[in-house]
Formats: structure tokens, C-alpha cells, sequence
């Protein structure tokens, strides 16, 4: 009976702690609020239980997570051994992992996805070793992510499929020991890790690559061992991937639907801007005719007013000659004038009296008859 109780008691407390109190979970400053602590630690023993049928009895060594507010706040020698955006790093000379609660925030996958993430790269450094030194970065970097079941930055075969397509991949020798340091090329880094390890991972299963990863030694390098796990070349399986991203991963019909939209827009853009255009002219037209109709009411409105002030002097200057005292004077020297202008006939002049009237010119008038029926007679 005392048997089968302290077995119960021994499996409840691993169930609690299946680190075995091999992890330790602090803040790197007094700004980390106890809450987030508490959050890392509630899920490292998730963490180790999913990841324990990959690695066998660990965590063989204890190992410390130290949790930091942002990236910002990192001490300056631990600076230069983070990524930007990456929400957190290992140290595995060391065996500290590293979290960021800004960046990992920033990621919008939530806490676990990281710490499963850096506690792959811890697990994976002991399980090998004093060898664990010698695995590629981008194998490292592959089986975190693909163990964690997300990306860092936001890495996807989307964003490497145009260059597995054209020929442009970052070499894998260039990813053995460093990822490149600008935010582009690192999530290209990230993602080709991601892709490759991934395939490996579905042609030949994840205990086939950490049993590999194990056999690497001082002898025996990570190239000969993959090439001893999988009997085939480095060389052929990296073409075998690359066929697999460009033509059976359908990452380039996905990227084509992600820039769907882009696209769409740039193969609109020249009829907008000719929609634009026309509107433009047609607004323009129509001010141009406000513009003219505006002047012409003003130069309507401005004729009436001069007419009207016009009159209105006209009506002053009337009124003003009537009232004047020397009115029915100048009206009586208009008057004798005209009548002069009449006497005098129409240039003015009187014309001297004849006395040279010939006959031909007074003819039958009546006031004048011949001298041969003697004086005139009154009848």
C-alpha cells in the first residue's frame, strides 16, 4: 500500500514539474511585473511534456529562462546577439533563453509558441552533446520552428518561393554559422530554414532528423550525417526542395492570392488615373462656365448702373434748368432765334428788294399786266 502511494506521489509531482526543477524562470529587471513570470512558467512544463517524445529524459542540465520587457532593454552584451523583432534568443554555451515580452506581444501568436521555440534550441544543444556546436544554424533554426508549430517573423514559403523559382536562395553553407543581420534577409533566412527542415521532416520523420542531428561528432559532419540518414546527397534533396517550394508546396499560388489585391490595383491604376483625368477636365469646364456666367451678370448688373446714374443726371440737370430764375428769358431768346432763322431763310440771309422783274420772269401774275390796255383797273 505504501508503495503504490509514494509511485502516485512521484508521477503527480513530474506531471507538475517535468522539469524536475531543472528550470528557473526570473526577470532581468525590476520592470518585469510578476504576472508575466508567472505566465513564462506556466508554460515551460507544457512545453517539456510536448517536446519529450522528441528528447528523451530532458532537460538533461538545468538551464535558466530570463525574461526582459522588450529588446530595447537588453544590456548592451546581449544586444548584438539579438535579431531585431526576433521575440526571444538562446544561449546555449551558456543554457539561457532569452524572451522579449514586447516583440513577443509585437508576434501576435501569443507566449507558448516562444518558449517552445527557445526550449527546442536548449533540448536540442544537450541532446547532442558536447557536439551540439557543430549543427548549422539553419538546422537549428528549422526544427524550433517546425517542433513549435509557428515562424519567426513571420517567415512562410510565400516569401521564398519566387526565389527558390528563379535560382536566388540564400546557399545554405552561408547559414551554418550566422543568419544575416537586415530584417528582409533574415526572414528569408528564417523561412528557407523553415521550408527545408520541414520537407526533411515530412520525407523522413523528426526522429530520423534528431537521431541524425545526434550522430554528428568530431568525425562525422552534419552534411555526412544527413547524407548517412537519408542516402542521398545534400545536393539532391536540396533540389528535391526546391522542386517541392516551387511546384508542389502551392506557395505560389498563395502569394498570388496575398498580392491579388496588389496586383489588381496596379493593373487598375492607369484607368483611374483616366477616370481621374476626365473628372478633372469636366470640373474644370464647369468652373470655367460658372466663371463666365458670374462675369456677365457682373457686366450686366454694371451697364444697368451706369444707365440708371445716367438718368438720374439727366432727370437733376432737367430739374435744375426749370427752377432756374432766368428760365422763361432763356425760353423767349430760344424763341426770337428760331424765328429769325426762318426770316432770314435757311442760311440766315435777307434777300435785297428786285426792281429788274422781266416780263418772262413775272409772266401771268396777277399783280402785274401790259402796258397796252393802260392802267390797271379795279374791278
Amino acid at each position: 500500500m505504501i508503495l503504490p502511494g509514494i509511485l502516485s506521489l512521484l508521477l503527480c509531482c513530474w506531471t507538475q514539474d517535468p522539469s524536475g526543477g531543472r528550470v528557473t524562470v526570473s526577470a532581468a529587471s525590476p520592470d518585469v511585473a510578476p504576472q508575466s513570470i508567472a505566465a513564462v512558467q506556466a508554460e515551460i512544463g507544457p512545453c517539456l511534456l510536448a517536446l519529450r517524445a522528441t528528447f528523451p529524459g530532458a532537460p538533461r542540465q538545468p538551464f535558466r529562462v530570463i525574461v526582459h520587457e522588450s529588446g530595447a532593454e537588453l544590456p548592451k552584451s546581449l544586444q548584438a546577439m539579438h535579431h531585431e523583432g526576433s521575440p526571444g534568443f538562446a544561449l546555449l554555451a551558456r543554457h539561457e533563453i532569452h524572451l522579449l515580452l514586447a516583440e513577443t506581444k509585437a508576434n501576435g501568436r501569443g507566449l507558448r509558441p516562444v518558449v517552445m521555440h527557445e526550449i527546442v534550441h536548449e533540448l536540442l544543444d544537450q541532446h547532442c552533446g558536447r557536439h551540439g556546436g557543430r549543427l548549422p544554424r539553419w538546422f537549428h533554426e528549422g526544427l524550433a520552428q517546425v517542433l513549435a508549430n509557428d515562424t519567426y517573423l513571420g517567415a512562410s514559403e510565400e516569401m521564398i518561393v519566387w526565389r527558390a523559382a528563379t535560382g536566388q536562395l540564400i546557399p545554405f553553407s552561408d547559414l551554418e554559422a550566422v543568419f544575416p543581420s537586415g530584417r528582409h534577409m533574415l526572414g528569408i533566412a528564417y523561412a528557407q530554414s523553415y521550408s527545408f527542415v520541414s520537407w526533411l521532416q515530412r520525407e523522413y520523420d523528426i526522429k530520423t532528423l534528431v537521431a541524425m542531428a545526434a550522430a554528428v561528432d568530431d568525425e562525422t559532419s552534419f552534411d555526412r550525417a544527413l547524407v548517412a540518414a537519408t542516402h542521398r546527397p545534400t545536393a539532391a534533396l536540396q533540389e528535391a526542395w526546391r522542386e517541392h517550394v516551387v511546384h508542389g508546396s502551392g506557395a505560389a499560388w498563395r502569394s498570388l492570392l496575398e498580392q491579388f489585391f496588389s496586383i489588381s490595383m496596379v493593373l487598375t491604376l492607369p484607368l483611374l488615373a483616366m477616370a481621374l483625368i476626365k473628372r478633372l477636365r469636366v470640373d474644370n469646364a464647369a468652373r470655367e462656365r460658372l466663371r463666365r456666367a458670374d462675369l456677365d451678370e457682373q457686366n450686366q448688373l454694371a451697364a444697368a448702373a451706369t444707365s440708371a446714374i445716367s438718368g438720374s443726371r439727366g432727370v437733376e440737370a432737367a430739374e435744375h434748368a426749370e427752377s432756374s430764375p432766368d428760365h422763361e428769358s432763356d425760353l423767349r431768346a430760344l424763341s426770337e432765334s428760331i424765328a429769325g432763322e426762318v426770316d432770314d431763310g435757311p442760311h440766315g440771309l435777307a434777300e435785297e428788294p428786285r426792281d429788274d422783274w422781266s416780263d418772262d420772269e413775272l409772266g401771268d401774275s396777277p399783280f402785274h399786266a401790259p402796258d397796252r390796255d393802260g392802267p390797271p383797273r379795279a374791278d
